[in-house]
């Protein structure tokens, strides 16, 4: 199975997430979100337009896209939830997985496969959502 994470490149979590997830035999993926600070919508826009940003927005939609679930690592910003929604539309497993306690009550909690407080419940949720092999056809 492949697992699309989704976080801010900035989050001390996602390294030793993804190393956990293969080990237990599931491939990742993950796009940097490394962004330039800007003071003025104007600034905003002009680096919406950059090739860098476009780029990585066509990345990001491809990884999800391909992949059969998704996993946000909180903290985490706005962005990484419009990615997990993304997710959920296409119908993709989705996850959180709480590595820190939250500040506020997040409203997309409701809408999520499972919501994780540890890396090992996060594996126990997604063997459980993950389709079962048949056996007759293992053979």
């Amino acid at each position: 199975m492949k697992i699309h994470i989704v976080s801010n490149s900035r989050n001390i979590y996602v390294q030793n997430v993804m190393h956990e997830l293969h080990s237990a035999g599931y491939k990742t993926s993950f796009c940097s979100d490394e962004q330039q600070s800007v003071s003025s919508i104007s600034e905003f826009l002009a680096a919406y337009e950059m090739p860098q940003t476009r780029r990585l927005n066509v990345d990001l939609k491809n990884a999800i896209e391909s992949a059969e679930a998704c996993v946000l690592i909180t903290p985490s910003d706005e962005g990484s939830f419009m990615q997990l929604g993304y997710a959920a539309a296409l119908g993709k497993k989705t996850f959180i997985l709480h590595m820190e306690r939250l500040s506020k009550p997040e409203p997309f909690l409701g809408v999520v496969d499972g919501q994780c407080v540890s890396i090992q419940s996060l594996l126990e949720s997604i063997a459980a959502a993950s389709p079962k092999e048949c056996r007759l056809c293992a053979s």
